[in-house]
């Protein structure tokens, strides 16, 4: 009986949660993994895209907050496009087929759009905040044409900011 608890200790019952390189180099996870990737990214590509079109092609629709929503969606268009595909041709390959130069672009658009969602964010609720709290000041500040000018500096200064990743980021050949 006291054999019991000497048992336990003897053999080991280790596990480990990290998936393997069997595993990530299985037909099976190669297709599900691109299905996903394929499925999200497109959606989100569509979606986005009929967002900014139906802002811009309908006259009704061009309101500072939907002017957001337009630098929101195109912002997460090239998050979706960067890092989506990347991905793909990645699980397909098994290698990084972009090169240095792939490397750094990706990198940097994938920032620029995750740094213009939340700047685009930000505006956006100032906007509101302004359009809820002080209506009257709203008729004259909230305006379309300034909307615009405000996502024009945010994008410059994000495309600026984000420039750092240029010097951030190298690759490893292995």
């Amino acid at each position: 009986m006291a054999d019991n608890g000497s048992s336990r200790i003897d053999t080991p019952t280790n596990v480990s949660l990290s998936a393997s390189d069997s595993v990530s180099e299985s037909l099976e996870y190669k297709t599900v993994s691109v299905f996903l990737v394929l499925l999200v990214s497109g959606m989100g590509i569509v979606g986005n895209i009929m967002v900014v079109l139906v802002v811009l092609t309908t006259r009704h629709m061009r309101t500072p907050t939907n002017c957001y929503l337009v630098s929101l969606a195109i912002a997460d268009l090239t998050v979706l496009v960067a890092a989506g595909l990347p991905n793909v041709s990645g699980s397909l390959t098994g290698t990084w087929v972009f090169g240095h130069a792939g490397c750094l672009g990706i990198t940097y658009l994938q920032y620029l759009g995750i740094n213009v969602s939340s700047c685009s964010i930000t505006a956006f609720t100032v906007e509101r905040y302004i359009a809820i709290c002080h209506p009257m000041k709203a008729q004259t500040v909230c305006t379309v044409s300034r909307a615009k000018r405000i996502i024009a500096v945010v994008w410059i200064f994000t495309c600026v900011y984000c420039m750092l990743w240029f010097f951030l980021v190298d690759i490893q050949v292995r």
